[in-house]
């Protein structure tokens, strides 16, 4: 597994918005070049082709997004040492007012485990860890827009007084990786957490790492500042 999960992302979505685009392009100037005899034939494509530009538009702008994630992760690369508590280790943000609890005997406080990206409007936390022979990924997206935080195919889960929305678990063969998405809402900040298990054999997980136990139930909110 890669040390930074949403580096590969940003660079595969990028790729995946310039052919896009480039593909709606090419199909709009082909429709305009078509000849038309019939106002209909004329008006089914002129929407065709504002449909296109409309898309277009819209790649251009995750395109921006996009760039400035990456930008932003290539910027503000911060190693993290976690704060010992217990049995957990500790990451406490108090601008946002979020912390989250990491069992230490799965996760790590070594600086080079834990990885921090962010500005005023969006942190990126990254933790790595390992149980039994499985490393553990957890990739923690913060952002203060949370107009899009919800997925339309997400359940609902309480923990804690704390409504959590998770995708359907997916499980790669070729990979061996197991993964989850799951997202909250607190104070206008939109909080995505994927979760990966690497070399498992199937999709089922030991009840000691399932999302809800290993990371969902140890999530607080805390008074910002």
């Amino acid at each position: 597994m890669k040390n930074s999960i949403f580096t590969i992302l940003t660079i595969s979505l990028i790729g995946l918005l310039v052919f896009f685009y480039q593909q709606n392009l090419k199909k709009s100037w082909e429709l305009a070049d078509i000849v038309t005899t019939t106002t209909k034939v004329v008006d089914e494509q002129l929407t065709v082709i504002q449909e296109s530009v409309k898309q277009i538009n819209n790649a251009w702008d995750e395109l921006q997004s996009t760039s400035q994630m990456s930008n932003l992760i290539k910027n503000s690369k911060e190693e993290m040492t976690l704060a010992k508590d217990g049995d957990f280790y500790v990451y406490e943000n108090k601008k946002i007012g979020f912390l989250v609890k990491l069992p230490n005997n799965i996760f790590s406080n070594n600086p080079a485990d834990n990885l921090t990206f962010g500005d005023d409007q969006t942190v990126i936390l990254l933790f790595n860890g390992k149980y039994k022979n499985y490393p553990l990924h957890v990739a923690m997206l913060i952002d203060n827009d949370s107009q899009d935080c919800w997925t339309n195919e997400s359940s609902e889960l309480k923990i804690n007084d704390i409504i959590f929305r998770c995708d359907k678990p997916s499980f790669d063969d070729q990979s061996a990786e197991y993964h989850i998405g799951c997202y909250t809402i607190k104070d206008n900040w939109c909080f995505k957490i994927e979760y990966i298990v690497g070399d498992i054999k199937s999709i089922s997980l030991p009840v000691e790492i399932a999302v809800e136990n290993l990371l969902l139930k140890n999530i607080n909110f805390v008074s910002s500042n």
